[in-house]
């Protein structure tokens, strides 16, 4: 599963390796396909949540993800569904918020706690993954970077590029101190209940950089050192 954190792009290499494509299936994020997309990745499935989906997406050549599933929640922009060449899902939050369309409208329920990685993940615990990789879930802003790719952070909302500022931190899986966000340290806790939650998996992690996520263990293929090279 990759999300958009700034240690997606120690992995992409490895990504593009024909075992890596033979032997998993690639969930992303929608804010981490402008990264894969660099170096020729096409993700298996696209997870959006939002509205901010189509800014992600708009340097695209969407004809390349012509047989790429959106799995989206109805939030998303129409513009960006109307763009979308490749099969489009709906999907609902577990949150009450989504209760009443469900009702009318019935979909799958994902879990979310606020960030797209969350149901990304129960995506790929519904499709009966056992074992999950996260590949750019650093809840923080390893090597001063905010995000996979983005140098300048000109997608990002202003109070996304506040990593200079903030006073907040986690620990990392060398135990060193990240900056990081509230709202991110929010996510990596309702992450590691739902991994506390989710006996039947197991969940590994693809770096020592970004926040340690408590319930994982590092993929044993993973060497810090190789990988930074």
């Amino acid at each position: 599963m990759c999300g958009a954190g700034p240690t997606l792009d120690n992995h992409l290499d490895w990504l593009k390796k024909e075992s890596t494509k033979k032997g998993f299936v690639l969930v992303a994020v929608d804010a981490a396909v402008m990264s894969l997309s660099k170096v020729g990745i096409i993700p298996d499935i696209i997870v959006s949540i939002d509205p901010v989906a189509k800014k992600l997406l708009d340097c695209l050549d969407l004809s390349f993800y012509v047989n790429t599933p959106l799995v989206y929640f109805p939030v998303v922009k129409p513009s960006l569904l109307s763009l979308w060449q490749g099969p489009k899902y709906t999907a609902y939050s577990t949150g009450e918020l989504y209760d009443e369309i469900n009702n009318k409208y019935p979909r799958a329920r994902l879990y979310c706690g606020g960030s797209v990685i969350h149901p990304a993940i129960d995506l790929s615990v519904k499709m009966g993954a056992k074992k999950i990789i996260l590949l750019g879930a650093d809840f923080s802003f390893p090597m001063g970077k905010t995000h996979a790719h983005w140098h300048n952070d000109e997608l990002l909302d202003e109070t996304h590029l506040a990593h200079n500022a903030t006073n907040h931190w986690v620990i990392n899986g060398k135990k060193e101190r990240v900056a990081t966000l509230l709202n991110y340290r929010g996510y990596l806790r309702d992450l590691e209940q739902y991994i506390t939650l989710t006996k039947q998996v197991e969940f590994f992690n693809g770096s020592l950089e970004g926040a340690f996520i408590e319930g994982t263990t590092i993929w044993p293929e993973f060497n810090e050192h190789v990988l930074n090279e």
